[in-house]
């Protein structure tokens, strides 16, 4: 269930400020790119007949963990920092627990401020309904 809470408020998250955990990842641990970042065209059942969307995805090994990464959108660094955390947060080897936790503590502080944001935005919505 957390996989899920990381990757909605990875989500929210611009990529220069995910990037130095991809440095991080890469200065701790052996690094294979299987497939490097690259773009793609998605189909898109939910829109549209005939919709498409550009994608990006990659897959590493991380200490021979396996990750994907995938974006929709262009970011091909977007994608491989996608890939590496994924393959982080498999590891159960103890080397990676004190980043693992970092990392959790990291996001808990972006899902308060997300929170807030989104509060602050349907207050305002509220208040300009009131009027």
């Amino acid at each position: 269930m957390k996989e899920i809470w990381r990757t909605e408020v990875l989500t929210g998250i611009k990529t220069e400020h995910i990037r130095p955990w991809r440095d991080r990842i890469l200065q701790l641990g052996e690094v294979h790119v299987n497939k490097s970042s690259r773009m793609g065209m998605n189909k898109m059942i939910e829109t549209e007949k005939g919709a498409k969307s550009l994608m990006t995805e990659c897959t590493v090994t991380v200490d021979g963990q396996d990750g994907f990464g995938f974006f929709i959108g262009t970011d091909t660094d977007r994608a491989e920092i996608m890939a590496l955390l994924e393959a982080l947060f498999k590891h159960q080897e103890e080397k990676w627990k004190p980043l693992q936790e970092e990392i959790d503590l990291w996001l808990e502080e972006w899902s308060i401020l997300q929170d807030f944001k989104e509060d602050r935005r349907f207050r305002f919505i509220r208040k300009s309904l009131d009027q």
